[in-house]
Formats: C-alpha cells, sequence, structure tokens
C-alpha cells in the first residue's frame, strides 16, 4: 500500500476514513448512486445500512450474470443490501432527488 500511496502521492483511505473527513460514518448515507457495479464500486454497500442503491436494472441483471471472463462482477456485493430491500432497480432515466437525475448511458453492460 505504501509504494501504491507514493505513485498516487497521498494516502489511501478506507471506506470509514474517507467518510469521517467529512463528519461522516456508513450510516449517515442515506442514497448512493451506481453507475455500474464492479467490485470497486459496490464492495462497501453493505455498510450503509440506512442507504437507497440506485441501479439500472440491465447493470442489475448483468451482475448475476456477467461475462466469464469479467472478474470485476461480484455478486455477492450486492447480495446483502439486495436482501435488505435497499436497492432502486431503475429503468431509463430518473429523477432520485430534485436536481439529481440518472441518465442510462451504458457502458460496461451490454
Amino acid at each position: 500500500a505504501e509504494d501504491r500511496e507514493a505513485d498516487l502521492g497521498g494516502k489511501i483511505h478506507t471506506f470509514e476514513e474517507g467518510l469521517a473527513k467529512f463528519g461522516l460514518k456508513p450510516e449517515d448515507i442515506d442514497s448512493v448512486v451506481h453507475t455500474h457495479l464492479h467490485n470497486d464500486h459496490c464492495e462497501n454497500d453493505y455498510k450503509c445500512t440506512n442507504a437507497k442503491f440506485y441501479v439500472h436494472r440491465k447493470e442489475l441483471d448483468h451482475v448475476h450474470d456477467p461475462h466469464p471472463l469479467d472478474f470485476r462482477y461480484l455478486e455477492d456485493y450486492g447480495e446483502d443490501v439486495e436482501e435488505a430491500g435497499q436497492v432502486v432497480a431503475v429503468d431509463g432515466d430518473y429523477e432520485v432527488a430534485p436536481g439529481i437525475r440518472m441518465m442510462h448511458t451504458p457502458v460496461h453492460t451490454p
């Protein structure tokens, strides 16, 4: 990690450390907009017990049936929040909150 931090020119914070810099804890998070569900984007979702996770339905379907060579989709990372009913599957464009809109721009998902 030290070599990587040196390459980046700064400390790599844990999820909790990053939130704490802004006076937040994982349970303070109430909304998360996922552009895609690669493991590096959703591996901490389960820690945000009070959040709704907005994700396009095609992306959600893809995480359950990824291409065999795409190691970045790990179904395990989303199971907790799906089972807890925290996932909002979105079709097309969607307004998450006033002034915050999701627009479907597929890149990672076929």
